[in-house]
């Protein structure tokens, strides 16, 4: 967030509660990533050998390159997963247990607004309602720990 002493404003910390979701993503698509690697890396995947380790050849530096991956891979996920983190703090942070589920139907099980009103037994409308005062409390608990928000790319999905 910008570090000016402007106020978050609930429309902000709508989009960095969405935002989560793609966080969730790409951290699934980083461990099925790095579980494919992990697989050709062993042979375990039809038609490959597994690499293997011959002083000076090639095998060294496949295996390295393919070290330096996954370690890049879950220095990445340690980061998606801090920025999560902090989004669940932010979530956990509503006082009223009614509003605070319905951020955790909506940004963190990706449910859909209809979905949620039949869940928790209220109206389409209502719950829209109860929504924006989560978002502002959502945005008083970051205009307080703003310079703790955590900000983490993420990569551009459809």
């Amino acid at each position: 967030m910008e570090s000016t002493n402007t106020p978050i404003t609930p429309k902000q910390a709508k989009e960095w509660l969405r935002r989560g979701l793609k966080l969730m993503h790409e951290i699934d698509l980083l461990r099925a990533s790095r579980a494919k690697m992990e697989l050709i890396a062993s042979g375990a995947v039809s038609g490959t050998r597994p690499a293997r380790k011959k002083a000076g050849g090639r095998g060294d530096s496949a295996l390295a390159a393919m070290s330096d991956y996954g370690a890049d891979q879950n220095e990445r996920i340690r980061e998606l997963e801090a920025t999560l983190s902090e989004i669940s703090r932010a979530i956990y942070s509503v006082r009223d247990g009614i509003l605070r589920l319905v951020l955790i139907n909506r940004y963190v099980l990706d449910k859909s607004w209809e979905e949620i009103a039949v869940d928790m037994n209220y109206r389409y409308q209502h719950i829209h309602r109860l929504h924006g005062k989560a978002l502002y409390e959502v945005a008083e608990w970051m205009s307080k720990h703003k310079k703790d928000v955590i900000e983490c790319d993420t990569l551009d999905m459809l």
